[in-house]
Order: C-alpha cells, then sequence, then structure tokens
C-alpha cells in the first residue's frame, strides 16, 4: 500500500488491495471476490495464472487455455512480459525444480 501511495494510485487503499491469502493456491478466489460486486472488464498480468487457471500444471493445458481464451488476449488480458520467472518456468520443467541445471537449460531451449 506504500509503495502504491508513493507512486500516485489513488485506489491504494486496504479495501482496494487483495493480497495472496496463506491457503489461497492461485487467484481464482481473489477473481471470484471481486466479481462478487463487480464487473470485472479486464486483468493485467505477467503470467496466464494471472487471468485463469489451466486444468492441469501441464503445457498442453496450458496450451488448451491459451486456444480457448485467443479472443481475450490485447482485449480482456493485457500481458506485461515478465521473462525472469513464473509457473511457465515450472510447466518447462514438468514441475520439478530440483532438475539439474543442465536438464533445466536443455529443457528451457527445448521449449523454445
Amino acid at each position: 500500500q506504500k509503495n502504491l501511495k508513493q507512486q500516485g494510485i489513488p485506489q491504494a487503499k486496504k479495501s482496494h488491495i487483495l493480497l495472496k491469502g496463506k491457503d489461497d493456491k492461485s487467484k481464482e478466489s481473489r477473481r471470484q471476490k471481486v466479481q462478487k460486486d463487480h464487473k470485472l472488464v479486464m486483468l493485467f498480468g505477467d503470467n496466464l495464472l494471472d487471468f485463469t487457471d489451466p486444468k492441469e500444471a501441464t503445457a498442453e493445458s496450458r496450451e488448451a487455455l491459451i486456444e480457448k481464451h485467443k479472443d481475450d488476449f490485447g482485449k480482456k488480458y493485457i500481458i506485461f512480459p515478465n521473462p525472469m520467472y513464473g509457473s511457465w518456468e515450472a510447466t518447462i520443467y514438468n514441475n520439478n525444480y530440483k532438475a539439474s541445471d543442465k536438464t533445466k537449460d536443455k529443457l528451457r531451449k527445448n521449449s523454445i
């Protein structure tokens, strides 16, 4: 809240900020909470999970979700690229962060 106020964001009030709860597995519960009293017209994020959740944490499930919502990108879903980290990385590693650096490097290169 302090950082938002320093940037001059007028909505920087506790009632406008929904942080991840201890038991939250995704952002879906927060989206649903907002939708109870408001119409979501646009979502901004750097990750597919900022917009909706795939059925499974697999590349195939993410691709299916992208195909299903392809008309929403650039209209309802606005992406801020972040190549540094995100759930996309876990998907590339088959959700195995314990893989060796060599294996991760190979998987990253194979994904592009």
